[in-house]
């Protein structure tokens, strides 16, 4: 009896392995093969903030400006705002770029802007006011053109061949009007009573 206990003692201590090393070898590619290798890309943009400004107005060459981009379906509007500046400083910053064979004017758009930098160049920010039905591409294109430019090759060092132009960005879109408080009331009598 001893002995047939010692033997199946002996039986019970040795584990058979192979059904789990089986399910490795075909568990590990099918992992493998169902893995996602996604290269992710992202854009730095912000929210904008609405503070009240309260520091004094700066001197002409401290101004700093914001330019405001409105991506419509068929043009770019852009306009500019900064404290200090006159109205006729302000209207300079305006410009109309309407759409050229269904593409975006984005050589004269970045033209402007680079003027504008010359003129005052410690302004980094630029809010970008898209239509809702405005293709993702096209809002990363003006993005693109806002944040950089290329220089000259008498300008350019080695490794420094782009300037930075608007580089802090923000996003935002289209307010939508409120209706007026008239509007949506049923009409009413001179008693006060909704009219059939």
């Amino acid at each position: 009896m001893l002995k047939n206990w010692r033997k199946a003692r002996k039986e019970s201590e040795e584990m058979n392995l192979l059904p789990v090393m089986n399910l490795m070898v075909i568990l590990i590619p099918a992992l493998m093969l169902g893995a996602a290798f996604y290269h992710l890309g992202n854009i730095a943009t912000s929210i904008p903030d609405n503070v009240p400004a309260s520091e004094p107005p700066k001197p002409p060459k401290d101004i700093k400006v914001t330019m405001n981009i409105a991506v419509e379906k068929d043009k770019l509007l852009v306009s500019g705002s900064g404290q200090g500046l006159d109205p006729a400083a302000i209207t300079a910053l305006d410009k109309d770029l309407p759409d050229i064979a269904g593409k975006r004017d984005l050589d004269r758009l970045r033209a402007h802007l680079i003027r504008i930098k010359g003129e005052y160049p410690k302004s980094d920010t630029v809010m970008l006011v898209i239509d809702p039905t405005i293709r993702y591409a096209d809002v990363v294109a003006v993005l693109d053109t806002t944040r950089e430019h290329k220089l000259p090759p008498a300008k350019a060092l080695p490794g420094k061949e782009f300037a930075p132009l608007f580089p802090v960005s923000s996003l935002t879109k289209r307010l939508i009007k409120a209706p007026d408080e008239d509007e949506g009331q049923e009409p009413t009598t001179e008693e006060g009573e909704a009219s059939p």
